[in-house]
């Protein structure tokens, strides 16, 4: 589904790619019960989002910018269900996982996806996008 991009089997080769500089990333679910009401909120825009690009995608997986947003809104809804569901969101996990699944991942694309998601539970800021709803 994803060609061209690297399939990462260890964090080695994770390192190899060049696009990671730093330890990998755990993010853990915040305690905050409005906050998570926010997040759990934030995660439906993102299925809402990833729904209404899916099948263009599929008919049109080379075009770099239905590629973009594709890849933008499945990064961020994975990132955020498994930190939700799970309780805490591990980048090479989800990085093996969505390898496996997508025949590669987007590193560029998910490391922008894990960022601003980190951003929005550690209070950080985030510039663009819809941000969280108050």
């Amino acid at each position: 589904m994803n060609e061209g991009a690297p399939k990462i089997d260890n964090m080695d080769e994770l390192k190899e790619t060049q696009w990671i500089d730093r330890m990998p990333i755990t993010i853990k679910k915040p305690e905050d019960s409005e906050l998570l009401s926010r997040l759990e909120e934030k995660l439906k825009e993102y299925e809402s989002r990833l729904e209404s690009v899916r099948s263009i995608y599929e008919a049109n997986p080379r075009d770099e910018n239905i590629n973009s947003k594709y890849h933008d809104a499945l990064y961020k809804f994975v990132i955020l269900g498994t930190l939700l569901n799970e309780g805490s969101a591990d980048e090479t996990k989800i990085l093996h996982e969505l390898s496996d699944l997508h025949k590669g991942v987007n590193t560029g694309a998910f490391d922008r996806a894990l960022k601003v998601i980190k951003a929005y539970v550690e209070g950080g800021n985030v510039v663009g996008g819809t941000g969280l709803k108050k």
